[in-house]
């Protein structure tokens, strides 16, 4: 049976032999110093208040009515487990009871305690419906609250591999409890939409679809993304490219509306005073929220590393030819799912060193590319096509910076405003950004380099080199960051 699984990213392994080892001690009598005990919520109402006879009413009628409430056999428990799950557990030891409506609901009830001792819900009973039962909702609350806190927000589902590959594999349950929640941050709700869209089956994606904020994406997913999605939808919407529910008269609906004032906002959800009222009778109300999702990025923002070494820089660069008139280097991310790309803004962005032949400085960009979940795979995914390859993105807020040799701050510019577009597998930088040093001349280098940094021998990385000494960390490695800011209305 699947399950949804909660386990903290590099448990050391002597923590998870100890998680283990109190999983396997559920409903086990080993170890066991205190009980759990299901209860009625009401007991037969032929037998609630009947006193025994030859004693006091009220006590006769207690122990009888408590004896008539228990439902199904205790559960053996350990007070350690129990503790950590809940405060209210705790002021119950040894002897905590749990109320259930009916037999009809030990399976939810030992599912919850499942929980406490695993981290794990059995993906086969709806946290929907056990957190329905108001006796567990404290404990299933905490479950989608750690289900949360580990994955954290959008942005790192996106970027960190061992995230995405979790998500990829949870249980719908669990993925309809990471949408649903404000607590799941993200830099933008295009970003949560990704993350949907990168769900390899389709059918997951249509169930959880309506969960989305679709009137808070982005300007370019509203004007780009959302109406191709639409076209995909209506060219095969039993298709897996056609999973989003959208026509392109309701992505013009919601462009329409993610525009609009409150006044006219007021009017168009209205009844009969529009016919965009009726367009979006059929929505799913939270397409058209506008209570935010927690913003991920802290105020200093979230920076992720990058480094190239000198054998690639080598590569890059060594014997520039004059006919080919640029030449790129994209160094490798840190900790990120891609080796030279990240998400952001519900697209994938790439950092990048040019230089062009004869230069005497580099320049630094980044390039707008179209993420793998959104490319066409199939006729019905063609139909869009077209509406992505001319999106128009604008530019996130981040700050480039390349490290001297030395480690310090060598150069460093940011993005500042959202005023920057650029043209989905395009770039926006700096072309002048890193100056470099005069070649050698080529007498002094073995091999004949020549002063413009062309070759005929193996001296040529001995050029690149002395090049880019003012930016060689231990003469061999060339490392910067880009970090990725708040976008500006977080600011108002």
């Amino acid at each position: 049976m699947s399950q949804l699984q909660q386990q903290q990213p590099g448990l050391a392994p002597s923590h998870a032999r100890d998680a283990q080892g109190i999983a396997g001690l559920f409903g086990q009598s080993e170890h066991a110093d205190c009980q759990l005990v299901f209860m009625l919520e009401r007991p037969p109402t032929s037998l609630e208040t009947r006193p025994y006879e030859g004693s006091s009413s009220a006590a006769a009628g207690a122990a009888f009515g408590a004896d008539q409430r228990r439902c199904g056999e205790p559960l053996p428990a350990h007070s350690i487990v129990l503790r950590l799950a809940s405060d209210k557990f705790a002021a119950q030891l040894p002897e905590v009871h749990l109320t259930v409506g009916g037999e009809e609901e030990l399976p939810a009830a030992r599912a919850a305690i499942h929980f406490a001792y695993t981290g794990r819900v059995e993906a086969g009973a709806s946290i929907r419906e056990v957190l329905q039962d108001t006796a567990f909702a404290a404990l299933l609350t905490e479950a989608k609250r750690r289900l949360v806190a580990h994955f954290g927000d959008a942005l790192a589902v996106l970027n960190k591999k061992q995230l995405y590959e979790q998500m990829r594999v949870l249980p719908a349950e669990g993925l309809e409890a990471l949408l649903e929640s404000d607590d799941f941050g993200t830099d933008s709700e295009s970003s949560v939409v990704l993350v949907l869209a990168d769900r390899t089956d389709a059918a997951t994606r249509k169930q959880l679809c309506g969960l989305l904020r679709l009137s808070q994406c982005s300007r370019s997913y509203l004007s780009w993304v959302l109406p191709a999605l639409a076209a995909r939808h209506e060219a095969g919407p039993d298709s897996t490219a056609g999973w989003l529910p959208l026509t392109r008269d309701d992505a013009t609906c919601l462009l329409t509306y993610s525009l609009a004032t409150e006044k006219e906002r007021r009017a168009i959800t209205g009844e009969g005073l529009l016919s965009m009222s009726v367009a979006i009778g059929h929505w799913p109300a939270k397409w058209l929220s506008t209570q935010r999702r927690r913003q991920c990025l802290p105020a200093e923002g979230r920076t992720i590393g990058f480094s190239a070494s000198l054998a690639e820089l080598t590569k890059a660069f060594e014997g520039l030819k004059p006919a080919v008139k640029v030449h790129h280097l994209y160094p490798s991310l840190a900790d990120t799912r891609h080796a030279n790309r990240f998400g952001a803004q519900g697209w994938d962005w790439s950092p990048y060193v040019l230089l062009t032949s004869g230069g005497v400085a580099a320049g630094v960009f980044v390039k707008a590319r179209m993420p793998a979940a959104l490319g066409a795979s199939a006729s019905a995914a063609a139909a869009g096509d077209k509406l992505l390859n001319g999106a128009v993105v604008t530019v996130p807020r981040l700050r480039l910076t390349v490290c001297g040799a030395g480690g310090q701050q060598a150069w460093s510019n940011s993005y500042d405003s959202s005023s920057e577009v650029v043209k989905a597998g395009y770039s926006w930088g700096w072309a002048k950004a890193l100056e470099l040093r005069v070649a050698p001349a080529a007498t002094d280098q073995p091999g004949g380099t020549a002063a413009n940094g062309s070759s005929s021998g193996s001296g040529s990385s001995g050029v690149v080199a002395a090049r880019w000494a003012g930016y060689l960390q231990g003469g061999t490695r060339l490392s910067g960051s880009v970090t990725l800011l708040r976008p500006p209305e977080y600011y108002a």
